[in-house]
């Protein structure tokens, strides 16, 4: 274990209570839409609703998460930060309520970009868990007699077009149906889960670095941002998943547990089949994203210390883009003598700015070595050796 992990760990358990606390504080808010949700749920599943409609609970209940899950994960993060500083004993559930207020307002409204994610989220779960289906009712098919039967006499009534035949008999027997509904569910929505939280987990970097680029409108910096991360990717990956991998595994063990130990406790023939599993992977998210909410800290902490390194890496990105630009209007158009000059006068000032940027990745190569690139001690007076060697 390296210096810089028992450093964190050693951070994370002497906060543990607050951490506790304010983790609760965000789980708060999520039970309370989900208790809302299954209350609606419950008090319809006896007249029946469609798939659709299913779809539709649950696309409002995720929406209504999204929409403050920014505010309150940027709360959670300031009021971490605090816990550092000499205004620790401000830290509580006011506190964290009232700093979400900012995360509703510019420059930190959006910044997760939650709700384009989570419709793309939606389309590829709604994708996946068809082809899933098709699969898995292909192998049931092959190895249940009786399912097979069933299918057969589904697609004479069908060739026969008695519609209502084949309802009715699918109806009687969809007690067999729900297993490989439920497998397709659950292998769709751990897919799409993962790259869901990841994108989530990564743009919670954009809060430490904001402030460094609060001229910029929202998009544009999430553009940057994209760019820049997925330039640096595999030294920033080596970190992230480092720090990240307690979140994933505690929201995906919770996640499974939930979701398997609610599906096989129920009495599945007394609830709308797709309504339920909608219901039961609801229940599996809230409680996955709340024990996962506990670790936190540790990838805070990460990003707290390459927040820096990051913003030069960002800078870097926009003056080569800037100085490019420039360059190839001058390469594929004729200007005046005007628009010549300011072009010239466009590289220049991205030139100077390359040049302050590689000034402080100077002053802090240290750094830069210690929190993207994980030399170990060992690793670094390996290094010195090296150029002691070269020098004699």
């Amino acid at each position: 274990m390296s210096e810089r992990t028992k450093k964190y760990l050693k951070d994370f358990k002497s906060k543990l209570s607050y951490t506790f606390l304010l983790s609760g504080g965000v789980s708060l808010i999520v039970l309370v839409i989900f208790a809302l949700c299954g209350l609606f749920f419950f008090l319809t599943k006896d007249y029946g609703y469609s798939d659709l409609l299913s779809i539709l609970i649950l696309a409002i209940f995720l929406s209504a998460v999204v929409g403050l899950l920014s505010p309150f994960i940027y709360s959670y993060l300031a009021n971490y930060v605090t816990l550092g500083s000499k205004d620790k004993e401000l830290v509580s559930l006011k506190s964290l309520f009232k700093t979400s207020s900012f995360g509703f307002r510019p420059p930190y409204k959006g910044l997760l970009s939650s709700f384009i994610n989570l419709l793309f989220a939606i389309l590829c779960f709604l994708l996946l868990s068809t082809v899933f289906r098709s699969l898995f009712y292909s192998i049931f098919v092959s190895f249940d007699s009786s399912m097979q039967q069933v299918m057969n006499e589904v697609a004479n009534l069908l060739s026969s077009n008695d519609l209502d035949g084949a309802i009715n008999l699918l109806s009687a027997n969809e007690d067999m149906f729900y297993l490989p509904e439920m497998l397709s569910t659950y292998v769709s929505l751990v897919i799409v889960l993962f790259f869901y939280l990841k994108s989530l987990l990564v743009n919670i970097l954009k809060f430490c670095i904001i402030l460094s680029f609060t001229k910029f409108y929202k998009r544009p910096f999430n553009q940057l941002f994209k760019i820049t991360y997925k330039e640096h990717r595999k030294e920033l990956n080596k970190g992230f998943y480092t720090y990240a991998w307690p979140i994933f595994v505690s929201f995906f063990v919770v996640f499974t547990a939930t979701f398997m130990g609610l599906f096989f406790g129920f009495n599945l023939s007394h609830i709308n089949s797709f309504g339920f599993l909608i219901f039961i992977s609801l229940a599996s998210i809230v409680f996955g994203f709340i024990v996962s909410l506990i670790f936190y800290p540790l990838l805070f902490n990460y990003y707290g210390d390459i927040s820096k390194v990051f913003s030069l890496y960002l800078r870097t990105t926009l003056a080569n883009a800037l100085k490019a630009r420039a360059e190839s209007e001058i390469e594929r158009m004729k200007f005046t003598e005007e628009n010549r000059d300011e072009l010239e006068n466009m590289i220049n000032t991205a030139n100077e700015e390359q040049e302050r940027i590689k000034k402080e990745f100077d002053d802090i190569n240290e750094k830069v070595d210690e929190h993207i690139f994980y030399k170990t001690d060992e690793e670094k007076n390996d290094d010195k050796n090296d150029e002691e060697n070269k020098d004699k």
